[in-house]
């Protein structure tokens, strides 16, 4: 009955989400996103825009507007100022850090920036270092620190492996709200004041108020287990005391013995990685700046007018270049490369860049090494963003202040005094010649530090994978252990897997791992979990063994795997008593495509019963030799399994594709609603369009069996129109029926099947939750048998294999 009661509230608070889904779908392919994901990067996405329009704006004014007043040799010293107030807004702000909910914070810094904004307004006419004094107030202590709880208030939303798709995305919304500023710059720069683009800042700012709050529902950590209060008890080394816990974070990590942390090379990575942005954007400035003041000479025009415009239009050029990188290219960039490889783009290309400045300073290599280094940040910050993950999540707010708070604006300030420094002792030609090798210099110790980072990331992963207790803390170093570009990583991912007092649901996430990155060298320890008393395990590993091409294809060189693997499945299939892991392995059997992986599915047409023959019949489809089709012919003639499978197989080959085809539409078309179902499967399976309207009508089908098929049919097609049905059948679905859906969704698109993993992660979280608090208690034991068994089957759907062997335990 509760259950019951879930599902019918699943359905009115979910109803919305999954109707409009199915308009998602060319959008999903387009920017490489799972459906569950769209709410949270929509939300995340409009703040991160309203947040750099506004700031472009800022930003190109202050500078515009000071470098036309006080001189293009004062920069440096306004680049100082706002790093100075940008180090202590996050000091003020560190006070503050796990005390205050994020999204207040926010709210009440908006407010304050907003305040300070309008009032450096008021007094331009009155004294000029006031007016900059205030703006870089609003800017460096208050609106820099409303972008570092921002950053983590978005990161706390997604997963490891969301972020990789996600953030790059998310971070398009920056660029195009970088567009959106510098089109309005161009439009008004020369017919209004400048310093009235400070009340455009202060309206975009007010904007993301309401977004915040929306956000902040979403923004609830989800955890999904036995107990959901933290034990304040339980804290591991890592956690930081409450007073003083910025600081505390800066004397740990540097009292280290580890020479070359994940931390420490965080710090120098950003460091450098500012010291060379500030040293940049003077030279890149200087080059606008002389160019506008030749402009001037021979129109006439207002300086300050120019200078900003010309700020702006360049912004909108770096900008549409970014655009199309973010979002088309980045997110698989990052899943190809790795977040570390993706990192290493950035200090390479703007080394090129900047030997085009060495050998010859002007306008146009100027913008051509700050297009480069814009261009590649955009994949830098969302690798560099994804890395924090393996940061521990009670320590990650603190490091993210220092890094964004402490050690960006001392590399800036580094920057500037290299520049002040150089402005005392050379002329202004010496100065561009020493800036343009300096750079070029810095740019290889940043790779040098990149290409370490890569492999203190992959060691920080592993040290929490190892050396954590709390599930979740390990069950996310596996989630960064999935991604591509680790070196190393491979060993410590065997020893949890062999470790049979490790939980099931580690070990088959190391699987996933695994088969996720294809490693050679883990098939023997992946076929020994063939043996294992868990058939989570077992099927696990067989799943992960479909990923492995040159096993499942003739390659030479791994002809004697290749047997071994064989012959372990054979052994397997004879001792295996779950028919949906002896089905796997005949579909692995065929794929392999030997002749003696033949010889036992003809083997199994013998001596098998009905179903494992049906099996059988499906598996020969994976070899193409004309000659099956003798073997086939004869079981269309047999039981409604046999039959239909035969067809599906016999539609493998062209030339019997019309005869396939006959045969299924005598099942669709059947008043036996059993032979329909058949139908719909085989539908799926040969990839039937022309009876995707019918499929579609059986998705209102009260026959679950028909929905199910139908809804499975479509998902093959790649269509989306199934997810709604699919999500639902799996949730609110007969329980054998829902548990069955499961095991077939590894066999449709597998987008759609991670689509509807994020979905129903989602929902089931949610339903957890609900049951506990309307219980009032927080332990698995405490809970009635009523309860035990709504959560079992809410444990099977998300893959906690541990919680549901424990609440066997307690319910038996």
């Amino acid at each position: 009955m509760l259950y019951n009661n879930l599902s019918s509230e699943y359905k009115n608070k979910k109803g919305l989400m999954l109707s409009n889904i199915r308009g998602l779908s060319v959008l999903n392919k387009i920017f490489n996103l799972n459906e569950s994901e769209w709410p949270k990067v929509i939300l995340s996405w409009v703040m991160r825009f309203l947040y750099k329009g506004g700031f472009v704006m800022g930003w190109t004014i202050i500078v515009g507007m000071f470098a036309a007043r006080f001189g293009i040799a004062s920069l440096p010293f306004l680049f100082a100022v706002n790093a100075l107030l940008t180090i202590l807004g996050t000091f003020l702000y560190s006070f503050f850090l796990g005390k205050v909910d994020k999204a207040w914070m926010m709210i009440v810094t908006i407010f304050l920036a907003g305040t300070v904004l309008f009032l450096s307004t008021q007094v331009l006419y009155v004294n000029q270092v006031l007016f900059f004094a205030l703006l870089l107030i609003a800017e460096a202590v208050f609106i820099v620190q409303l972008k570092i709880f921002l950053d983590g208030y978005i990161e706390e939303i997604f997963t490891p492996l969301e972020s990789e798709r996600t953030f790059p995305l998310i971070e398009a919304s920056e660029t195009i709200g970088g567009i959106v500023a510098g089109v309005v710059i161009m439009s008004f720069a020369n017919h209004i004041e400048v310093f009235k683009f400070v009340y455009l800042w202060a309206i975009f700012l007010f904007l993301m108020v309401p977004f915040i709050l929306m956000v902040n529902n979403i923004n609830k950590k989800n955890v999904i287990g036995e107990e959901f209060e933290e034990d304040p008890h339980e804290l591991d080394c890592h956690s930081l005391p409450e007073k003083n816990g910025f600081i505390a974070l800066i004397k740990r990590e540097f009292k280290t013995p580890k020479k070359f942390s994940f931390l420490k090379g965080m710090v120098v990575l950003v460091f450098f990685q500012w010291l060379l942005y500030n040293l940049l954007e003077f030279q890149y400035t200087k080059a606008i700046y002389n160019n506008v003041s030749g402009i001037i000479l021979d129109g006439g025009s207002g300086f300050e007018h120019a200078f900003v415009h010309d700020l702006g239009a360049l912004f909108v050029l770096f900008s549409f270049s970014v655009l199309i990188l973010q979002l088309f290219i980045g997110s698989r960039l990052i899943d190809s490369l790795g977040v570390v490889g993706s990192m290493l783009i950035h200090p390479i290309l703007t080394f090129l860049g900047l030997i085009g400045m060495f050998f010859s300073f002007n306008f146009y290599t100027a913008v051509l090494a700050k297009n480069n280094f814009t261009l590649t940040t955009a994949v830098f910050t969302n690798a560099y963003h994804s890395t924090y993950y393996a940061i521990k999540e009670k320590i990650r707010e603190y490091s993210r202040e220092f890094m964004e708070g402490i050690v960006r604006p001392i590399g800036a300030l580094v920057g500037t005094f290299v520049l002040i420094v150089l402005q005392l002792f050379l002329s202004s030609k010496e100065m561009v010649f020493a800036v343009n090798i300096i750079m070029p210099v810095i740019a290889v110790l940043f790779l040098y530090v990149v290409f370490r980072q890569r492999t203190s990331y992959t060691k920080a992963a592993i040290d929490e994978l190892i050396n954590s207790n709390d599930k979740e803390e390990r069950m996310n170093a596996l989630d960064i252990l999935s991604q591509k570009g680790h070196l190393n990583s491979v060993e410590p991912l065997l020893k949890i897997l062999n470790d049979d007092h490790e939980s099931i649901s580690l070990r088959v996430k190391v699987l996933k791992a695994l088969a996720e990155n294809k490693y050679e060298s883990a098939i023997n320890d992946i076929l020994k979990c063939f043996n294992s008393p868990s058939a989570a395990i077992r099927e696990a590993a067989v799943d992960a063994l479909f990923s492995y091409k040159t096993l499942t294809f003739p390659v030479k060189e791994k002809s004697v795997a290749r047997y071994e693997l064989i012959e372990a499945l054979k052994k397997m299939y004879e001792h295996e008593d779950h028919e949906e892991i002896r089905n796997r392995i005949i579909s692995l059997l065929s794929k392999i495509s030997s002749v003696s992986t033949f010889e036992f599915l003809l083997n199994i047409l013998q001596k098998g019963d009905e179903d494992v023959r049906a099996n059988a019949l499906y598996a020969l489809g994976n070899y193409k030799d004309p000659d099956v089709l003798e073997i086939i012919r004869p079981y269309l003639n047999r039981g409604d399994k046999e039959k239909v499978n035969a067809a599906i197989t016999l539609g493998v080959f062209s030339e019997c594709r019309e005869e396939a085809c006959y045969v299924v539409s005598s099942f669709i078309f059947s008043n036996d609603d059993e032979k329909k179902s058949h139908g719909l499967f085989a539908v799926g399976e040969m990839n039937l369009k022309q009876f995707k309207k019918t499929c579609v009508e059986y998705l209102g089908s009260k026959n679950q069996l028909l929905r199910m098929n139908a809804a499975l049919a479509l998902a093959k097609m790649k269509k989306h129109e199934a997810i709604p049905s699919l999500v639902d059948l799996l949730l609110n679905g007969d329980s054998e029926l829902s548990k069955g859906l499961k095991k077939k969704l590894k066999n449709v698109d597998v987008r759609i099947s991670k689509n509807i993993g994020n979905i129903v992660m989602h929902i089931v979280s949610d339903r957890i939750k609900k049951i506990f608090k309307a219980r009032g208690v927080n332990k698995l034991e405490d809970l009635n048998e009523k309860d035990l068994l709504i959560l079992k089957r809410l444990y099977c759907l998300i893959d906690y294999y541990d919680e549901v062997e424990k609440i066997n335990k307690l319910i038996n």
